[in-house]
């Protein structure tokens, strides 16, 4: 990739970076100048007078918020930019409903199972530390085998409602694979 965003770069192969899927590296990431822009002096000078207390205070009524609104999907983004794995697992604790999720197989763990790949979509296409992402993901398919588990269960004991449950079941078994392939 970064042989074809060179060729890019140096107009050998135009859009040679971006039609292979290269976009990560862009004409942005390298330094234009020696002397930073004033733009950076201006995001220097507002983080140097940034109070970390009121600024963890902001952040955890931003949390408070989100989880009041039901927002889960904000409150992911948050804490993926924060990079806390506490958050994230908070976040997904607090999405399958005040028992930490779910677990009869009803439309509770299909609003789980849609924040769950919302955060497997998020931490593949936005998180940028491999290691970070890694646990992410594996906090993500903690939840989905819970979440398998319990639809494999209502699935082979319930008679009238198999056909829903079967496919969030499938829908699950197939977001779980999905993080076990990117587990490696």
């Amino acid at each position: 990739r970064l042989a074809d965003a060179a060729d890019g770069a140096s107009g050998g192969a135009s859009g040679a970076a971006t039609a292979s899927g290269g976009a990560d590296v862009t004409m942005g990431d390298a330094p234009s100048s020696s002397a930073p822009s004033s733009g950076e002096d201006d995001e220097a000078a507002l983080l140097s007078d940034l109070d970390p207390t009121k600024l963890q205070r902001l952040v955890d009524v931003m949390f408070q918020r989100c989880y009041r609104d039901q927002k889960f999907n904000h409150a992911l983004g948050v804490a993926f930019e924060a990079r806390s794995l506490d958050r994230v697992r908070e976040i997904l604790d607090r999405c399958g409903g005040d028992n930490g999720g779910g677990g009869g197989g009803g439309s509770d763990d299909g609003e789980r199972l849609a924040t769950l790949r919302y955060a497997l979509d998020s931490a593949v296409g936005l998180v940028s530390n491999r290691t970070f992402r890694d646990e992410v993901v594996a906090i993500i398919a903690h939840h989905l085998s819970s979440i398998f588990v319990a639809t494999t269960t209502t699935t082979t004991t319930s008679t009238g409602t198999s056909s829903g449950n079967s496919k969030l079941h499938s829908a699950t078994a197939v977001a779980l694979c999905v993080s076990y392939q990117l587990l490696g």
